[in-house]
């Protein structure tokens, strides 16, 4: 039995639906951390856990935890990440990571030297369905990849949560817009070396509420992402090679997929279950540090976050804590 055990940090609501996926697993989640310790023993109560703590360093100190959930806003990750690894815990940091890939470089330096893993909680890396996919491309029938095309839309309050809050890494490229752009990195071939965006920073909070954004590689393969943070838009992905298109529903925690062939026959295929996404995600994860495998995904994670980089410089988009100096040993470029 694995005997590796998590605890959290942060009380929000991805962490109450995170710490409510243990229940259904054989994984133990064993503690949880608030800056309220208050907050820290209404949750541990709500979800059955060992422990509570009123600061996420005392959670660090504990012995007990081997892999820890950073659940906190986002402008927070890379320092609590930091501390994390520099504990000697296995981290795994909600999306987005970071917010600038210089703090993922510092990051990969210090799992490397402690000899502990770090992982982004994308889920699109750990959906079974992924793997059916990649599996029918590798057969090598499909001919060459065309266009990817990808949607993501949610109507945020824009007087409520950090969603339009700037000092909080506000905005929806960085909230919603890691996804598609993981959703991409997953099925090009090459990474893209050419990028044409158009978006638009809401005037009143200084943060993006649209965009699109086109990508291309050497291989001469297109992506379109279109993403608003005040609009419901579906979840949808397509791939589209020669022979034929996969068409994803909910691609963030996507159960199903569609083949369409040129001629218009149609093919489903199932694994996994999008209610067993966060799961499925803590599951593999787990496994991947019990077993030793080496962490498959960091390069696309570091992909991703340059072209966030690079996305929000072309829209001159800053956050007041772009330039912070991270409290780690070295500090290295990606």
């Amino acid at each position: 039995m694995n005997t590796l055990k998590w605890g959290i940090i942060g009380t929000g609501g991805i962490a109450e639906d995170f710490a409510a996926g243990f229940q259904d697993t054989a994984i133990t989640c064993h503690g949880v951390s608030s800056r309220s310790l208050e907050k820290a023993e209404a949750f541990r109560e709500a979800f059955g856990l060992n422990a509570a703590y009123g600061d996420y360093q005392e959670l660090l100190q504990d012995e007990a935890i081997d892999i820890v959930y950073i659940a906190t806003p986002h402008h927070t990750h890379a320092q609590i990440a930091a501390d994390a690894l520099q504990a000697g815990k296995h981290t795994v940091v909600e999306k987005p990571i970071v917010t600038q890939v210089d703090d993922l470089a510092q990051l990969k330096q210090l799992a490397e030297a402690q000899g502990v893993y770090l992982f982004e909680a994308m889920t699109i890396h750990y959906r079974p369905v992924y793997q059916t996919i990649r599996e029918l491309i590798d057969q090598k029938e499909l001919g060459a990849l065309k266009m990817i095309q990808v949607n993501f839309g949610s109507f945020k309050p824009k007087d409520a949560g950090y969603f339009f809050q700037k000092d909080l890494a506000g905005g929806a490229l960085l909230d919603i817009g890691v996804y598609a752009l993981n959703f991409v990195m997953e099925f090009l071939s090459t990474p893209p070396t050419e990028m044409k965006t158009l978006g638009y920073i809401n005037e009143q909070f200084g943060v993006d509420e649209s965009a699109g954004i086109v990508l291309k590689n050497d291989q001469n393969e297109l992506a379109t992402i279109t993403m608003t943070f005040h609009a419901k838009l579906p979840k949808r992905g397509v791939i589209a090679f020669e022979g034929g298109y996969f068409e994803i529903d909910n691609y963030p925690r996507a159960d199903h997929v569609t083949f369409t062939t040129p001629e218009g026959k149609t093919k489903h295929y199932q694994a996994g279950q999008s209610s067993q996404a966060l799961q499925e995600e803590m599951i593999a994860i787990t496994n991947l540090i019990a077993s030793g495998t080496p962490q498959p995904h960091l390069t696309k994670t570091t992909h991703v976050i340059k072209l966030m980089d690079a996305i929000r410089q072309e829209w001159n988009l800053t956050y007041p804590f772009d330039n912070h100096t991270l409290d780690t040993p070295n500090r290295e470029k990606a």
